[in-house]
């Protein structure tokens, strides 16, 4: 159903606008639109002189004329090896059409080591805890993806914002802070890295004042009160490290969702859709 008649289908119901609004963000957050083009396959990208594929899917307005802003969505991490072997696009999917029906090409991007993905993910090193190591590493790939993405057709280069969740959130603020050229917002729900290590917070909190000292892409971070990785304390500790390096954040804490605030990315795309908009809305770009 288009968006005018599922409009004046709800209105015809009596719903109020904000009914309308919270039934079109269910709509399009969970069903498959005909009027969306989509397409499965691995982006071949070349990382450090190596060659890679990694498993991606994209999706934008069937009806869509010219080039589009382009968001490109990562993966966080699973706590089990049977889930990092699991990982792929699916579960992205709903948020990356939250996008596409805002106008913009999505692409959801799995990096290397995580489910058909080429590559491996770093090991956990505790002797000597290396989060902003694993950060840069996981950026690199984005910014492979970006490299190879900016040669379609259909992909307006100069406005590209990075979305992520837990530790694609982290790699998504890691990418902002080497300022590539077209990366006009970072996006980063529930972000963070967290290793099975002793004083992995300090270490975070050391990685993000680096990236905030050379950032200057617009950042919108969201997390949720109940989240049990990232906790209200420890999400204000990392805003402050960010900003204290010398850079600006739009900074949202939401109520607590469902028994797990972790989950927001994927999950709770009603709770956090709106900051989203907001966000847009004051640089121009479409909601």
């Amino acid at each position: 159903m288009k968006l005018s008649a599922a409009l004046r289908f709800l209105r015809k119901l009596g719903l109020s606008s904000a009914a309308v609004g919270i039934a079109l963000v269910s709509h399009v957050a969970y069903a498959k639109d005909p009027d969306f083009e989509e397409s499965h396959g691995f982006l071949r990208v070349v990382i450090n002189g190596k060659h890679y594929r990694l498993d991606s899917y994209s999706v934008k307005p069937a009806d869509a004329k010219g080039p589009l802003p382009l968001a490109l969505i990562t993966n966080g991490t699973g706590g089990t090896s049977a889930e990092i072997r699991g990982e792929n696009t699916a579960k992205f999917e709903p948020r990356a059409r939250d996008l596409a029906i805002r106008g913009w090409l999505a692409v959801v991007v799995i990096r290397r080591g995580y489910g058909r993905s080429d590559g491996s993910i770093p090991p956990d090193g505790c002797k000597n805890p290396h989060v902003k190591q694993d950060l840069d590493l996981a950026a690199d790939d984005l910014q492979a993806a970006i490299d190879v993405l900016k040669q379609r057709p259909d992909v307006d280069a100069s406005r590209i914002v990075a979305i992520g969740g837990s530790t694609g959130g982290a790699t998504a603020i890691a990418l902002g802070a080497r300022n590539p050229p077209g990366l006009v917002g970072v996006v980063s729900v529930s972000g963070g890295l967290r290793l099975n290590c002793a004083g992995w917070e300090d270490e975070l909190l050391k990685a993000y004042k680096e990236y905030g000292a050379t950032s200057h892409v617009p950042n919108l971070w969201l997390y949720a009160k109940n989240d049990s990785y990232f906790g209200p304390d420890l999400a204000e500790r990392l805003h402050v490290a960010f900003s204290n390096g010398g850079s600006n954040v739009d900074f949202s804490e939401v109520d607590p969702f469902n028994d797990e605030g972790h989950k927001l990315l994927i999950d709770g795309g009603m709770q956090w859709l709106g900051k989203l908009d907001d966000f847009l809305r004051k640089r121009g770009l479409p909601t």
